[in-house]
């Protein structure tokens, strides 16, 4: 596993350890918008992943994922 840091976006600054060789882990990922509970989606909405594209890496050996945008949820392939 390797050290991450997300930079930008909604999730800016948040730490994360990403699956993988520490030389390369994966370069790009996916993951659900947070939301508050009382504001969660109705039934025909769900909120956006957001994307981030892996970076450089720090010296301290830490991978830095800079926010890419965001996909709808509807586009990301289906997990059996």
């Amino acid at each position: 596993m390797a050290p991450a840091e997300l930079i930008g976006g909604p999730e800016d600054g948040r730490q994360l350890c990403m699956l993988g060789p520490d030389e390369a882990p994966m370069d790009r990922f996916v993951l659900p918008a947070r939301i508050a509970v009382d504001e969660g989606p109705t039934d025909s909405e769900l909120p956006p992943l957001l994307r981030y594209d892996r970076g450089e890496r720090r010296p301290d050996g830490c991978w830095c994922y800079h926010f890419a945008g965001t996909e709808p949820m509807s586009a990301s392939p289906e997990i059996p």
